[in-house]
C-alpha cells in the first residue's frame, strides 16, 4: 500500500528589495514600476515580501558604491543583520556598473548565506560574470557618448546642461 503524505509548501524565502534609477530622464515612476514588477515576480519565485526591507536610491549612478545610502546602509544592514535571504532587483546593474564592485558585493551577500534573484530567477555565477562584464561595458560606452555629445554642444558654443532659452516675444511680433 502507497503510503499518503500531506506536503506543505515553504513559507518562502525572506526577500529584500533593491531599486535604482540614475538620472533626471529616469524618475520616482522608475522605482514605482520596478516595485510593481518585482512584487508581481516574488510569489512565482516563492520569495516573502516586507516593506520594511524595500530598499532604494534614487537619483544615483550604479558606477559606485558612494553616495548610496539605500544599498550601503539600509540593503547591507539588513544583510548584516541576517533579516534576509533573497536580494531581488530587476536587473543586476541595479546593484553596480563595476565588475569589480559587484563581485564585492556578491561576496558580502554569500557571506551571509544572501542569494541575488531578479525576475527571472536567481543570479548564478557564471550569469554574475557575464552581466558584470556587461554592465560595465555599457557604463563606458554610455560615457563615452555623454562626453561626445557634451564636446559636439561646446564646440556649438552651447553649455552642456544649461536650462533651454526661452524666446520671448511681444503679443504684436509675428514670431
Amino acid at each position: 500500500m502507497t503510503e499518503l503524505r500531506l506536503v506543505t509548501p515553504s513559507p518562502g524565502l525572506r526577500a529584500a528589495l533593491y531599486r535604482r534609477y540614475s538620472d533626471d530622464v529616469q524618475n520616482d515612476r522608475s522605482i514605482e514600476r520596478q516595485t510593481a514588477d518585482l512584487e508581481k515576480a516574488a510569489p512565482r519565485l516563492n520569495l516573502k515580501l516586507d516593506k520594511q526591507l524595500y530598499f532604494e536610491d534614487r537619483g544615483q549612478s550604479a558606477t559606485t558604491l558612494f553616495d548610496r545610502p539605500g544599498l550601503t546602509r539600509g540593503l547591507l544592514g539588513a544583510v548584516q543583520k541576517g533579516l534576509v535571504d533573497v536580494v531581488l532587483v530587476e536587473h543586476t546593474d541595479r546593484l553596480a556598473r563595476k565588475g569589480a564592485d559587484s563581485y564585492w558585493l556578491f561576496e558580502q551577500f554569500k557571506f551571509h548565506n544572501v542569494k541575488v534573484y531578479t525576475p527571472k530567477g536567481e543570479v548564478t555565477d557564471i550569469q554574475l560574470a557575464f552581466e558584470s562584464y556587461q554592465n560595465q561595458a555599457d557604463s563606458e560606452k554610455t560615457s563615452f557618448r555623454v562626453r561626445s555629445g557634451h564636446s559636439d554642444a561646446a564646440r556649438e558654443g552651447l553649455i552642456p546642461h544649461a536650462a533651454p532659452m526661452v524666446m520671448m516675444t511681444s503679443p504684436g511680433s509675428r514670431e
